[in-house]
């Protein structure tokens, strides 16, 4: 999933995303946020092994197509 300037939502959005069952992995590419979403993130990765976070200064079209490069699920959703 990408996201850029997303602090005040991405809590409760990993919040809903770590109940479900099973959580296999969940990939998080910030397009350069200027609000401290990758800090979020990174606090939820610390908490959460399938939780990755990629920093990525591209744009968020650009972003989206690495996500999808960067899961290692055969199940993945692009966003």
């Amino acid at each position: 999933m990408t996201v850029r300037n997303e602090a005040r939502h991405i809590s409760d959005l990993l919040d809903s995303l770590v109940v479900q069952e099973p959580p296999v992995e969940i990939v998080i590419v910030d397009a350069a946020s200027t609000d401290g979403t990758p800090d979020i993130v990174r606090r939820y990765a610390d908490q959460y092994g399938f939780i990755r976070l990629f920093e990525d200064e591209a744009d968020v079209r650009q972003a989206a197509d690495a996500s999808s490069r960067r899961t290692t699920s055969p199940r993945s959703t692009r966003r």
